[in-house]
């Protein structure tokens, strides 16, 4: 592969920075969003953890994966999953008999969550329906209450939940705010003709911003995310294999994305429809399939295409990427993490991280292993993390 200049991204003027803190605090402030301030001096282990990501990413001859997290998607402004609750709650008609449910259960977990010193998320509150549907399901004579309410049906229990679905598709259906995420993927897209995007978000930020970018025409950007067709796409993994002329590959830029967790825009359906649809062979069946952390998660992810996507996660961490960067997550996902964990056994991978919140031991933790080849964290936030990225490139 012939070498690629790396073209000057924008940087960040001290002044600049100033204004981009005071902008956020007052989005904070209205929004209730929890964003880590930009640091306005970044610690020695950072520096270095970062200089060394810039050296690899300079060679361009080593294969790399990217994983997107939460942190990335609040950097554009989405609601965090704290918000969402706020936002649920005061959207509740107490004379609706799934709203009344959700009150109480909205209820119930802010007195334990206040006990723990944390806050309620839209995930907890699913994980709690979820559970009643599981309970309930297939046992007629099964009587449960909640809250100190009479029994619970589980019909009520489902429509709250395609209730808390439709916020989040309303949500983070939207476009992202910035060109943060623009930004990141034009760095990357300067070295690299193909690019790797693995992420358990639900929003369309990736594809947005792949969108801009094709309309900016520096580069001709082709998104993949599985998906084949027009108007009734349907999902066919062969796609992440295909390979263009080489002849034609100078000004593309390829964005394989693979959406782990689902989307908004997906539908598990028995009859394609318009969108992008998961085949069901249960006739009759309608619906969104994007997976929320709740007890049957580990179950959902076996079918496809999920299945698929996973072993795609697993096909690039063990045998072809070297290098992954995690960018904006916790590492919440047990099933992830122990295909990272895997990846990690082997002598040539290498972990980057990119969080302001976590430590080197916290993410050995996370993963159940301890390994020279987990970088010590760039403990940056999105916005400042894709800024230092730019400077002496």
């Amino acid at each position: 592969m012939e070498p690629l200049a790396l073209p000057r991204l924008l940087t960040m003027k001290p002044d600049k920075l100033t204004s981009w803190n005071a902008a956020d605090s007052s989005f904070r402030a209205s929004t209730g969003i929890t964003m880590p301030q930009i640091p306005t001096q970044m610690d020695p282990e950072t520096a270095t953890a970062l200089n060394e990501l810039k050296e690899h990413t300079r060679n361009r001859r080593e294969d790399w994966s990217i994983f997107l997290g939460a942190g990335a998607t609040a950097a554009l402004r989405y609601p965090t999953m704290v918000v969402l609750v706020n936002e649920l709650r005061d959207s509740l008609d107490a004379t609706k008999p799934e709203d009344n449910l959700i009150s109480k259960v909205i209820s119930a977990l802010t007195e334990a969550c206040a006990r723990s010193g944390r806050s309620l998320n839209i995930e907890e509150v699913l994980r709690d329906l979820y559970q009643l549907v599981d309970m309930m399901e297939g046992k007629p004579t099964l009587e449960i209450s909640y809250g100190g309410s009479p029994s619970v049906d589980s019909g009520v229990a489902k429509t709250a939940i395609k209730k808390i679905k439709d916020l989040c598709k309303t949500r983070y259906g939207e476009p992202p705010a910035g060109t943060v995420l623009q930004d990141f993927l034009k760095y990357w897209m300067s070295a690299y003709r193909v690019l790797h995007v693995f992420t358990t978000n639900w929003d369309m930020a990736v594809e947005y911003a792949c969108d801009e970018l094709l309309a900016s025409e520096q580069y001709d950007v082709r998104l993949c995310d599985g998906f084949k067709g027009y108007r009734a796409l349907v999902f066919d993994s062969a796609l992440y294999s295909e390979k263009l002329p080489h002849e034609h590959l100078e000004d593309i830029r390829v964005v394989n994305l693979y959406k782990l967790h689902g989307s908004i825009d997906w539908h598990l359906r028995s009859t394609p429809g318009e969108g992008r649809n998961i085949r069901c062979s249960i006739p009759g069946v309608d619906e969104e399939v994007m997976i929320f952390p709740t007890p049957r998660k580990h179950g959902e992810i076996l079918g496809p295409p999920y299945l698929e996507l996973h072993r795609q996660l697993a096909d690039a961490l063990e045998r072809t990427s070297r290098y992954v960067l995690a960018v904006g997550t916790s590492f919440p996902d047990e099933h992830i993490n122990t295909v990272i964990a895997s990846a990690l056994r082997q002598s040539t991978f290498n972990l980057f991280v990119v969080n302001p919140s976590l430590s080197k031991s916290e993410i050995e933790t996370k993963l159940s292993v301890s390994s020279p080849r987990i970088h010590n964290p760039i403990r940056l936030d999105f916005k400042r993390f894709v800024a230092e990225l730019a400077k002496g490139t």
